[in-house]
């Protein structure tokens, strides 16, 4: 049995019990306020966290923990911890925490934690991690292509591990129209226009990829490449950018987009910081709200919409060939990453799928941003399910349910065979729209 440090967390701001080094373990410093053994008033739970020295660091995913803890009088406090990264946090009961200030909440941590408990036990799948996750924070989901061992490394090695995650099957080129392809397996799919004036590129993959996508490309069709459009930020859809400009697109995106790429951004559902793009890598046209041309005898519309997925998120409508490429608003077959880190919310994003539906025809092909090609009937399906889903999460979070409570009534039961396969499981789902109403 070892100690972690951790930070507590009341309110709307944290308060440090302990040095907050949340991976390394350290023995209690005795004669402190900080020292838990000293203060338990039950000399046999105290006995039970007594811990030899304990190691200098502790391998990421190999421990669980439990909390235990008392109150005075009749109401027993609740607690419900939660792990974000390697950080336990652990939320007071709002009944004592409403009108005091946050001394008191320090002093009522002090009086009544009574032993905290890290078991050493055998790393969890990516499977486990997932649920656990999506239950202690959430919202905490990770792509199943990320290995446990990502958890250890420093961004940038976090980055290059999914950039090998991402490319390992290699690219799939998939026709769509007699004009339009989709290339798949290089991050977000990518769509592809061609005509006589040139190619027109939506999203840009992993830059690791990109001299394979080139590749298939020239395989098309040998007109130059014109432009690139990426339909929002993030990086399985604009880390290629740099190259794909330089085999001479131009970079076109919603404004925001660009002013995320220019800065570094954390996503806080992976726990990455993604650093700035080079100037050459930025969209050089940007627009906020719709943007029409014309090339090829082809009509290209690129609609933003309100924050959804991020707050970057635009559509590509092919009015002529009969295609949209929805970007992210659209995972098919599979539940949807809703990054609130950078806007994302449920309601936006079911508003965002409406926008799109708006101008689809009946048999208009859709290109996703995750999963086969599809048909308006495919996305009007994934509209109705997350609906369904959004709409019993709400009631349940307006009847007063926390968290824990709405994923244990399983809202999205019936879907979740069909949709709770990907990268967001139906636990992180549910996770990710209670948080985000």
């Amino acid at each position: 049995m070892v100690r972690l440090d951790f930070t507590c967390a009341a309110g709307c701001r944290p308060i440090k019990l302990r040095d907050d080094l949340p991976v390394h373990a350290r023995e209690p410093r005795r004669g402190s306020h900080e020292n838990w053994s000293a203060r338990m008033n039950d000399p046999e739970q105290q006995s039970q966290v007594q811990a030899d020295r304990p190691p200098k660091r502790i391998a990421p995913g190999s421990f669980r923990f439990r909390v235990e803890v008392k109150g005075e009088g009749h109401r027993r406090p609740t607690y419900s911890p939660s792990l974000d990264g390697f950080r336990l946090s652990l939320y007071p009961p709002k009944w004592y925490f409403h009108q005091n200030s946050c001394e008191k909440r320090l002093s009522f941590y002090r009086r009544h934690l009574k032993m905290l408990e890290f078991l050493p036990f055998q790393a969890p799948s990516r499977r486990d991690f997932l649920k656990t996750s999506s239950f202690l924070v959430g919202a905490a989901a990770i792509t199943a292509t990320l290995p446990a061992s990502l958890l250890a490394q420093t961004d940038e090695e976090r980055i290059d591990q999914l950039r090998k995650s991402i490319g390992s099957a290699g690219i799939k080129v998939v026709p769509v129209t007699a004009n339009v392809t989709m290339i798949s397996g290089a991050g977000g799919n990518i769509g592809i226009l061609t005509g006589p004036e040139g190619k027109i590129m939506i999203d840009a993959g992993i830059s690791t990829m990109a001299a394979d996508v080139l590749k298939a490309m020239n395989g098309i069709d040998t007109q130059p490449l014109k432009y690139l459009i990426n339909t929002h930020w993030h990086f399985d859809h604009t880390d290629g950018n740099e190259l794909i400009h330089g085999a001479g697109a131009t970079i076109v995106s919603h404004a925001k987009t660009r002013e995320r790429l220019a800065v570094s951004t954390y996503m806080e559902l992976i726990k990455i910081h993604f650093p700035a793009l080079p100037a050459s890598a930025l969209p050089t046209r940007t627009l906020t709200d719709s943007f029409t041309f014309y090339m090829g005898g082809e009509e290209v519309t690129l609609q933003t919409v309100p924050p959804a997925h991020t707050d970057t998120d635009l559509y590509v409508w092919l009015k002529n060939a009969n295609v949209i490429h929805a970007g992210d608003l659209f995972f098919n077959g599979s539940y949807p990453l809703i990054d609130y880190s950078t806007g994302g919310n449920i309601n936006g994003f079911l508003d965002g799928i409406s926008k799109v539906l708006a101008v689809a025809k009946d048999d208009t092909k859709i290109i996703p941003g995750h999963g086969p090609s599809a048909s308006k009937a495919d996305f009007v399906a994934t509209h109705d399910t997350l609906a369904t889903i959004r709409d019993r999460v709400a009631a349940a979070k307006k009847s007063g349910k926390s968290l824990p409570e709405t994923i244990a009534a399983k809202p999205s039961a019936e879907f979740d065979a069909k949709m709770g396969k990907g990268m967001i499981s139906s636990d992180a789902i549910v996770g990710l729209i209670y948080n985000t109403l």
